[in-house]
């Protein structure tokens, strides 16, 4: 029997966006969706991947990191890192890249071939890309902050996919070169 799964849709300056996890662990983030609609089905999508399901849905769940993610998506600073999340149902080398994501400060950027030196991983940037590609919880990790090797925008998984990459570095003022 698996723990009930909480969720909370909601509207921001992004678009619609969700939260979904236990108690005080957050298990996914979705941001940047057109409707409440296209945020359940997407939400639903991830996590047929790691044979999650939504059991309870209850408004307002962990109202703190709603908060958090609507402030962020109003240019407001927020510090993510007091949220725990759920990176069980990925590799170990997943979790590892997303860790060393984790930890890239609002106002500056990485490059793939920079997370992979520091994974221990030299000449695995696909592999980095591959990794942030599954990030169940964006802006919490924040994947957006990742480029390729010529500053250039690559790689997005999320509705409305570089656009929206872009509007979230915009949003930290972040000049991509």
């Amino acid at each position: 029997m698996t723990t009930p799964l909480y969720f909370d849709a909601f509207e921001s300056s992004l678009g619609w966006c969700a939260i979904a996890g236990r108690e005080e662990t957050v298990s996914r983030v979705v941001i940047g969706c057109k409707s409440r609609l296209q945020t359940e089905d997407y939400l639903q999508q991830q996590l047929k991947t790691s044979n999650e399901r939504i059991d309870i849905r209850e408004e307002n769940w962990f109202e703190e990191c709603r908060i958090a993610l609507q402030n962020y998506a109003s240019g407001e600073p927020v510090n993510f890192n007091q949220f725990t999340v759920d990176l069980s149902h990925l590799t170990h080398f997943q979790q590892k890249i997303l860790r060393l994501v984790q930890k890239i400060p609002s106002g500056h950027l990485e490059t793939y071939g920079k997370i992979a030196i520091r994974s221990g991983h030299p000449g695995a940037a696909r592999a980095v890309g591959g990794a942030l590609s599954k990030n169940p919880v964006p802006l919490i990790i924040p994947c957006h902050r990742v480029v390729g090797s010529s500053g250039k925008l690559t790689g997005f998984t999320a509705p409305q996919g570089l656009t929206l990459k872009q509007r979230l570095l915009d949003l930290e003022q972040l000049a991509i070169a």
